[in-house]
């Protein structure tokens, strides 16, 4: 998260990468299903 948080991907590894997708993918599935409910979008 601080990599992406600094603007860069570039010292991002792919392991990595697929931890925080597999965290972050989800709830954002969950946000968009869930927008009108929430009145977020």
């Amino acid at each position: 998260m601080s990599l992406w948080g600094m603007g860069s991907l570039s010292q991002a590894q792919w392991p990595m990468l697929t931890v925080y997708a597999a965290f972050i993918l989800p709830a954002l599935l969950l946000t968009q299903r869930r927008a009108r409910h929430l009145n977020l979008l």
